[in-house]
């Protein structure tokens, strides 16, 4: 990836991170928490070749519910 003193080394692994667009992925693409997690993983898509983001899915659900929950309590 590279360091301060040499600057940016160009491999694969920062040409795939720096192309990763989660548009390109249909499941993404159709998804509405895609502006909230901008994809997911790409680590997880480029070393298992699936999205991970049922069990994400669920924590930001949960957590939009419990932020919505405490704004009502307080007003």
């Amino acid at each position: 990836m590279g360091n301060v003193k040499d600057g940016i080394e160009l491999n694969n692994t920062v040409i795939y991170y720096g192309a990763y667009n989660p548009v390109e992925d249909n499941q993404c693409r159709k998804c509405n928490l895609l502006p909230i997690c901008m994809g997911g993983c790409p680590y997880s898509k480029k070393m298992y070749g699936k999205n991970d983001c049922f069990e994400k899915k669920e924590i930001v659900i949960r957590k939009i519910e419990n932020i919505y929950k405490q704004k009502l309590e307080y007003n």
